[in-house]
């Protein structure tokens, strides 16, 4: 039994950001974000921005690991 049979590779970055809501309405953001593929730090903001609505500024994000899912 190999690991590549039950399990697949994942990269985990750690974020904060700003969402605006409208009408200088905020809205501070901390999330971990879980990659199926090896992503580097500029496609992660690019995801980031991309894939959420209204982001005003990405105060951080940074890699915090790999880790493993279950397929």
């Amino acid at each position: 039994m190999k690991i590549e049979d039950y399990w697949k590779d994942v990269t985990i970055y750690v974020t904060e950001f700003i969402v605006n809501q409208g009408t200088e309405k905020e809205r501070r953001l901390s999330r971990c974000l879980v990659f199926d593929e090896e992503v580097t730090k500029n496609e992660a903001i690019k995801h980031v921005n991309d894939k959420f609505s209204n982001v005003g500024e990405i105060l951080y994000i940074d890699l915090f690991d790999e880790g493993l899912r279950m397929k």
